[in-house]
């Protein structure tokens, strides 16, 4: 007969008992100290030689300028008033321009918004200078100006248009109607011509214009590519700021412009900056749109502002 057996609080039964034996530490665990050690790994890096620039803000656009208006921070969406370039790359930017789109014919008197080209608005400022030029403004021949008193042989006109102030000009190619020849003659007037002012219309009195010297350009890369008739407004009497003008050897396109190196030389050329910009570092133009006269309301054709940047 089984007979039971207690052990330690429990019952075993049976002929055979089977212990489980299980091992206890009694007392508390003795910490293991910890051992740091360290090591190193050299890390070699060589950049690429690399120009690069980063725009922003990306877009701009300004609503609700009336005609002769300028578009400033409180017309802009998002109240921008500049663009800052920055150096993304890795060697130091020495110089920056610029160009900006423009329409290929007259948009005047078409009564169509597209055809114009907000890019031909466009007018920048380096930060904080306040003296906001062109990049390059185009306007075109406008043979419907019938009141400006004008000397036998300047038979091509038109106006440059600048928000409320335009100013008219004439030229005489000299010989046959070639206005890049140097020969030509290209008188600009002295005063506006606004909602309030005639302004400089009689081009047979010499202190109502200033007579522009020009010199025979070709220019052979970019959109201008072509021949020119180039000189600047030094001795302008009209706006003060000094331009360099060009009209095309067609005598229909003028250009007024500043900053923009792809158009042919002129001393009044320059590059929005010419001092160095090492990378991480930008610069910044400050940027309004100049509507003109007659400019048919809505959304005109979205334009560019195009940056370059050299390293050299």
């Amino acid at each position: 007969m089984n007979k039971v057996f207690p052990l330690s609080g429990f019952l075993f039964s049976g002929s055979i008992i089977t212990i489980l034996l299980l091992g206890f530490i009694s007392g508390t665990p003795q910490p293991v100290s910890a051992t740091n050690t360290t090591d190193t790994v050299t890390i070699a890096v060589t950049v690429l030689e690399q120009t690069m620039v980063d725009i922003n803000p990306s877009s701009l656009s300004w609503t609700n300028v009336r005609p002769g208006g300028i578009g400033n921070s409180t017309n802009e969406a998002n109240n921008y008033t500049s663009i800052q370039i920055e150096n993304i790359g890795s060697k130091n930017i020495t110089n920056i321009w610029f160009n900006t789109s423009y329409p290929t014919s007259k948009p005047f008197g078409t009564a169509n918004a597209t055809l114009y080209d907000a890019g031909n608005f466009v007018v920048i400022s380096k930060n904080d200078d306040d003296h906001y030029y062109f990049v390059n403004r185009v306007d075109y021949n406008d043979s419907e100006i019938v009141y400006l008193l004008r000397e036998s042989g300047y038979d091509f006109y038109g106006r440059f248009r600048n928000a409320s102030s335009e100013y008219f000009w004439v030229a005489n190619p000299g010989v046959g109607t070639n206005c890049s020849s140097g020969a030509t003659a290209f008188r600009l007037g002295n005063k506006p011509h606004n909602q309030s002012g005639t302004g400089s219309i009689d081009f047979t009195t010499a202190s109502e214009y200033t007579t522009i010297s020009l010199t025979t350009t070709e220019q052979t890369t970019g959109p201008f590519s072509g021949w020119w008739g180039v000189g600047n407004n030094t001795a302008w009497k009209g706006l003060n700021q000094n331009y360099c003008i060009a009209i095309n050897e067609y005598c229909n396109v003028t250009v007024f412009y500043k900053y923009n190196y792809d158009m042919p030389a002129c001393d009044a050329k320059e590059f929005f900056s010419s001092t160095p910009i090492a990378p991480g570092a930008s610069a910044i133009g400050d940027i309004n749109v100049h509507i003109p006269y007659g400019v048919y309301y809505g959304a005109v054709n979205s334009g560019t502002l195009t940056v370059f940047a050299s390293d050299e």
